[in-house]
C-alpha cells in the first residue's frame, strides 16, 4: 500500500472484470435494431410534417398591437390574401369531393336499378314460363335528352329503302342484324332490322291489322297493354330494343313502313327519343307500283298511302324531324342525302356517323328508271292545280267507265293528291290540319 504525501493511506484503483469502460461519446450510440427502426421512422415522419408545414413557416408572421386581446390576436391577418386564396382552395377541394361522392352515389344506384330490373324481369319470365304472371316491359320514364338514333318514316314503296341504304352504306348509321333479305322487286335491299319488322306484325296481329289492311284502327296504347298483359308476345321487340338501347349501337337507324303506325309503342320502351326522318312519294306511283307487285286495286293503294302519311306526321309531330321526299332525292340524290344526315346532327343532335356521302354509293343506290317514270306521269291532262304549283294530272286507269269502282278511284286519287300537295307545301304538318276521312 502506498502513502500519500500527506501520510494517509491510497487505494489501488479498482479493475472491473467485466467489459473496458467507456472511453468515447460515439460508445453511447449503439442502439439495436427496433430502436434504429423507430427512430428513422420518427425522422421521416418529422421530415414530412416539416415540408407540409414550410408554406406556412414562409408567411411573414402578421403584426399584433400592442395591448391586443386574445381575439384580436386570433383574427389578426384573416383578411390578408394568401388566407383567402387557401380558404377558397379548401372550400373548393371540398365541393369537388362532395361532388365526386354525389356522382359515384348516383352511378351505383343507377347500377342497383338496372341489376334490380333486370333480376325482376328475369323473376317475371320465371313465373310466366310456370304459367303464372306475365313478364312485364319496363318503361322508360326518365329518359335522356341525347338522341343515339333516328328512324325513317314513310309509306311502302316510297323510296325508303333508297334513302336508308345512301344513310348506312354512305354514311355508316348502323342498322342491326339480321336485316330482311333483298328481294326480286327490292335487289339493292330493304335495311330493314328483322326483329322490329317481327314485332311491328305482331302488334298488328294482335288487332286485326296487318300491313295492308285496317291499320287505321291500330291503337298504339292497346299495343304497350297487350305486352304487358301477354297478348302479344314481345321476344322479337326485346332483340330489337337490346340493339336499339346498346350504347354500342350508336348512331343507330331503324327503317319500317310499320313504323308510321306502331311508333308510339315503341317510344315508351326506349332509352332515348329517336330523331325522325320522313320521306313521301307521288301517290299515284306508289299506287301504281302496289298494283304490280301486290295486284292491289289503284284504290286501296291510294287508301293505304292516305293513312300512312296521316300517322307518319301525326305520330312524329312532337319529336325532331326532318322531311324529305323521293322527287328531292332523285333531283340531287347525294346533296339531299347529305342535308339529311348534317340536319340529324345539328338540329336533333344525332351523334355525328363515320363517314360523309360519296357519290360512288349515290351511283350504286339511285335507279336512273325511277326518273323515267315520272316523266311518263307528267303528260296527263291538268286537273286541278293547288298553291305553289302542285298540279293534279289525270292518269290512264284500267277501269272501265261504269265500273263500279272507278268512282272510288277517282275520289281517293283526289283526295291523295291533295294530302301531297299539303306535304310539298307544308300544310300538311301544321296541328291545325284537317286530315281526310272516309
Amino acid at each position: 500500500m502506498r502513502h500519500s504525501p500527506t501520510g494517509k493511506r491510497m487505494r489501488k484503483p479498482s479493475r472491473s472484470k467485466g467489459k473496458p469502460a467507456l472511453s468515447n461519446f460515439n460508445d453511447y450510440l449503439s442502439f439495436g435494431y427496433l430502436a434504429t427502426r423507430c427512430i428513422g421512422i420518427f425522422l421521416v415522419s418529422y421530415m414530412f410534417v416539416l415540408m407540409c408545414l414550410l408554406p406556412m413557416l414562409k408567411v411573414d408572421m402578421p403584426q399584433v398591437p400592442a395591448g391586443a386581446t386574445l381575439r384580436q390576436r386570433a383574427l389578426n391577418g384573416a383578411h390578408l390574401p394568401h388566407v383567402k386564396e387557401a380558404a377558397k382552395a379548401v372550400k373548393k377541394r371540398l365541393g369537388d369531393l362532395t361532388v365526386s361522392t354525389a356522382s359515384i352515389e348516383k352511378n351505383l344506384l343507377a347500377l342497383a336499378a338496372a341489376e334490380f330490373d333486370a333480376q325482376r324481369e328475369i323473376e317475371w319470365e320465371q313465373e310466366a314460363q310456370k304459367g303464372g304472371k306475365v313478364a312485364p316491359i319496363l318503361i322508360k320514364e326518365d329518359r335522356s335528352s341525347q338522341r343515339d338514333g333516328f328512324i325513317i318514316l314513310g309509306m311502302h314503296r316510297s323510296g325508303t329503302s333508297m334513302l336508308a341504304g345512301l344513310l348506312h352504306q354512305g354514311a355508316g348509321y348502323q342498322v342491326g342484324e339480321p336485316l330482311i333479305e333483298a328481294g326480286f322487286d327490292n335487289e339493292k335491299g330493304f335495311f330493314e332490322f328483322l326483329p322490329a319488322v317481327l314485332q311491328n306484325d305482331e302488334f298488328l296481329y294482335a288487332q286485326d291489322a296487318d300491313w295492308s289492311s285496317n291499320v287505321i284502327v291500330y291503337d298504339p296504347e292497346q299495343g304497350l297493354r297487350d305486352i304487358k298483359s301477354g297478348v302479344v308476345k314481345f321476344k322479337e321487340g326485346k332483340k330489337a330494343l337490346t340493339f336499339l338501347n346498346s350504347k354500342e349501337s350508336v348512331p343507330w337507324m331503324q327503317k319500317d313502313p310499320r313504323m308510321c303506325v306502331t311508333l308510339p309503342t315503341w317510344l315508351p320502351l326506349l332509352n332515348t327519343e329517336p330523331a325522325i326522318v320522313f320521306s313521301y312519294r307521288h301517290p299515284l306511283e306508289v299506287a301504281m307500283s302496289l298494283k304490280k307487285r301486290q295486284k292491289f286495286l289503284l284504290e286501296q293503294g291510294l287508301r293505304i298511302w292516305i293513312v300512312y302519311n296521316m300517322r307518319a306526321v301525326q305520330n312524329s309531330r312532337n319529336l325532331c324531324r326532318i322531311v324529305t321526299s323521293q322527287d328531292k332525292i332523285l333531283r340531287n340524290p347525294k346533296k339531299e342525302v347529305q342535308r339529311v344526315s348534317d340536319e340529324l346532327t345539328s338540329k336533333c343532335g344525332v351523334p355525328t356517323p363515320l363517314r360523309r356521302i360519296k357519290q360512288s354509293i349515290v351511283d350504286e343506290f339511285v335507279d336512273p328508271k325511277l326518273q323515267h317514270n315520272k316523266k311518263d306521269l307528267a303528260d296527263g291532262k291538268i286537273l286541278m292545280e293547288y298553291g305553289e304549283g302542285c298540279v293534279i294530272r289525270d292518269f290512264d286507269s284500267d277501269l272501265l267507265k261504269g265500273d263500279p269502282n272507278k268512282k272510288n278511284e277517282e275520289v281517293f286519287y283526289l283526295m291523295a293528291m291533295k294530302v301531297y300537295c299539303d306535304l310539298k307545301s307544308g300544310d300538311a304538318f301544321k296541328e291545325d290540319y284537317k286530315w281526310p276521312t272516309w
